[in-house]
């Protein structure tokens, strides 16, 4: 709603900006229509206009941003891939065992050093222990000794091909670089690194070793698995939920900021709201186990989705008191444990994943002090900077209220509005407006009868 109110300054804003706002504002015009329909003109074939229209709308707006990028991927020419996801979702990932979770520009810079030079022109470095920024001659040296001398060489090879074959893109959003490669690859060592979890980066691994040994067909294989994960996404809240209820969540995974054009260049980034779909629809088709084994699939990608199951293991926790309740909530929580503890262990050994919550630590702190992040935290920052006692107060008070209103409500709209658990304690990048488009999935809850008078 910022954006779509902000479309009206006109020239204050750049074309990109006011088309994308514009289409959220559509987005909000359109939803206001299915309302009315509720309301004013109760009949099946108005309702069937609106569905039809929301799905021709996520249609067109897929083909507007993603034909020339499904078009490259098909004809092999780099059409909006951007090398700023590919260099660390895939190298951190290839090189994983080596460069865990902090020293992917250490190494990558060490590596051009001895080898092409393209990167002599980054001189200020983010050091990915601390989050500062510094002198590129004072960053804390590549552990090198981690490669064998194959891994090494295959390495530099890797990273020479990313910054050769995919040159900055030239896609109106990334304007700001206006086609300076120096300037570009100086931001990219700038970003915050390699954020996925072990389980994560063992899932993109498992793709490289099956997958034929060419980059550039590996790349394509996973975009288009993430793009078919999220077809069958809205298939399936078409089958458990309505058509209407799929065609509004498609409409705004494809209108929301965070969708372009990153659908086709996160190298498993995304595959977490897949899962949380599909942990929802099978709640909702009463397939506990399935839900329950999807969410916490989910949260071992990313952690912050399990504020999805919250609301699960409230309902196992009181269930356990009731001697009829009691088996079916343990088998949940066993198929939680059990899909924890496997993804815990393929993800690695203890180390790595210490490593993990220390860098997403940092990762946290530092993002609250991002203007563009969302989160009560950040908020929190802007009002009184470095006020812990105001972030903890608000993400109670945030919390105490998701609780008061959602009390007496079902464990569907209660698992939804986790979301609003993630606003109130953590600080998130834009991106994860990818969440928004679950908002859909109330819509038959909403428009009932009794959801309107109150």
């Amino acid at each position: 709603m910022d954006i779509s109110c902000g479309w009206v300054v006109g020239e204050w804003l750049l074309p990109y900006t006011r088309s994308v706002s514009l289409l959220v504002t559509l987005v909000l015009g359109m939803s206001l229509l299915l309302v009315l329909r509720e309301v004013v003109i109760p009949k099946q074939r108005f309702s069937q206009a609106i569905t039809a229209l929301f799905f021709a709308g996520a249609i067109g707006l897929f083909w507007v941003g993603y034909a020339p990028a499904l078009r490259g991927l098909a004809q092999g020419t780099p059409v909006d891939v951007d090398p700023w996801h590919i260099f660390h979702y895939d190298l951190n990932a290839r090189y994983f065992d080596e460069l865990g979770y902090t020293d992917l520009y250490s190494c990558a810079l060490r590596a051009d050093e001895a080898g092409a030079h393209f990167l002599d022109q980054v001189q200020e470095v983010r050091d990915l222990k601390t989050y500062t920024l510094v002198s590129r001659s004072v960053l804390l040296p590549c552990t090198q000794e981690r490669f064998s001398s194959d891994r090494w060489r295959a390495f530099q090879a890797d990273l020479s091909g990313i910054i050769k074959f995919l040159p900055v893109p030239t896609a109106v959003e990334y304007q700001s670089w206006e086609g300076d490669q120096d300037r570009y690859w100086q931001g990219i060592f700038q970003d915050k690194g390699y954020n996925l979890s072990p389980f994560a980066a063992r899932l993109t691994q498992a793709f490289f070793e099956i997958l034929p040994d060419t980059r550039w067909q590996q790349w394509r294989v996973i975009f288009l698995t993430e793009l078919i994960f999220l077809f069958f996404a809205i298939i399936g809240i078409w089958y458990a939920f309505s058509a209407r209820t799929a065609a509004l969540f498609a409409l705004l995974l494809t209108t929301f900021w965070g969708t372009y054009p990153f659908l086709t260049n996160m190298l498993l980034q995304h595959l977490w709201l897949p899962f949380v779909v599909f942990g929802l629809v099978a709640w909702n088709k009463e397939w506990k186990i399935a839900s329950v084994v999807f969410l916490t699939g989910a949260s071992a990608m990313r952690l912050f989705p399990i504020v999805f199951l919250l609301p699960v293991f409230w309902d196992i926790a009181s269930a356990l008191r009731k001697k009829e309740e009691r088996r079916g909530s343990l088998v949940l929580l066993a198929a939680a444990i059990v899909m924890g503890v496997t993804a815990f262990f393929i993800g690695g050994p203890i180390s790595i994943w210490q490593e993990y919550f220390e860098k997403i630590s940092t990762h946290r702190a530092f993002l609250g002090h991002e203007l563009f992040n969302i989160g009560w935290p950040t908020i929190a920052g802007r009002l009184l900077p470095d006020s812990k006692l105001l972030v903890v107060i608000g993400a109670i008070a945030i919390t105490g209220a998701y609780v008061f209103f959602l009390r007496r409500a079902s464990t569907m709209p209660r698992m939804i509005f986790g979301m609003v658990i993630a606003f109130a304690w953590l600080s998130l990048s834009p991106y994860y407006y990818l969440m928004l488009p679950l908002f859909a999935l109330l819509q038959p809850l909403l428009l009932t009868r009794t959801a309107r008078i109150s």
